[in-house]
């Protein structure tokens, strides 16, 4: 069983799209893959606070 790292960020289910976060955030789990490999997987967290989901 490999072990997961999450990674939190804003990027897309606000009502924005912040594009320059969810292309760090993809460059960082392509980064973790060809580090660990087969060892660790990750995983995307999409974070939204409820202030910025009400607008």
């Amino acid at each position: 069983m490999k072990k997961r790292i999450g990674i939190v960020s804003y990027n897309i289910y606000c009502n924005f799209t912040n594009y320059g976060s969810a292309l760090q955030s993809w460059a960082l789990c392509q980064s973790i893959k060809k580090i660990a490999g087969n060892i660790v997987e990750p995983v995307l967290v999409d974070y939204c606070p409820e202030i910025l989901a009400d607008k």
